[in-house]
């Protein structure tokens, strides 16, 4: 059975909101993965600074 005879019409625009809606998904995920990983560089960097202060 060839099943993309039957994705034709309202069940493409379904299929296709749902590719767009999975789409953000994902790029909001990469993106707070990467957002947390450049806060945790900056995090990691103020509090070398800090020792570095207090050390010396």
């Amino acid at each position: 059975m060839n099943s993309s005879s039957h994705m034709l019409g309202p069940d493409v625009s379904k299929l296709k909101a749902k590719v767009l809606e999975l789409e953000l998904e994902i790029s909001v995920v990469e993106t707070g993965w990467f957002l947390r990983r450049k806060l945790r560089k900056q995090l990691k960097e103020v509090q070398d600074e800090i020792d570095r202060i207090e050390k010396s």
